[in-house]
């Protein structure tokens, strides 16, 4: 049995979630900001920002749990987490804001807290960013 898994960030708040529409999402360049000094602490929402983090590397792929996936179990988690200024991930905030089974929501868990960012910027300058990020799990069945 084959699964598919997808990768994207989706800002929280009112913005509504969408399916990928392939693999995980091609990590694009840098942000303008990525590199540059940043002395503000505030976390901000994606609607504050002028440019959105974008991921820069994943950890290491998330294995479908295959008891899971014999069972054809399948979804999107989604993780809400904050992306710093220098586009690490603040660890103490990763969360599982939607869920589908605790086998496949700890993969989700494991991948968004490996991954980096380019950060999110505001004003020209990198920014503390709360997003969501949606991670789905599909069968071949389920595509």
């Amino acid at each position: 049995m084959r699964c598919t898994l997808f990768v994207a960030t989706f800002a929280l708040g009112c913005a509504a979630a969408s399916s990928s529409a392939g693999p995980p999402t091609p990590f694009r360049g840098a942000t303008s900001c990525a590199g540059l000094p940043s002395a503000d602490s505030a976390v901000y929402d994606t609607s504050q920002v002028t440019e959105h983090p974008r991921v820069r590397r994943g950890g290491p792929m998330p294995a479908y749990p295959i008891v899971e996936l014999q069972r054809r179990i399948q979804g999107r988690v989604i993780i809400g987490v904050i992306v710093e200024s220098d586009g690490t991930v603040d660890q103490d905030s990763v969360r599982v804001l939607q869920s589908v089974d605790q086998a496949i929501d700890r993969e989700a868990l494991r991948w968004v807290r490996g991954a980096s960012f380019w950060p999110a910027c505001r004003d020209g300058r990198p920014v503390r960013v709360r997003v969501a990020v949606p991670i789905d799990f599909r069968t071949k069945e389920g595509i």
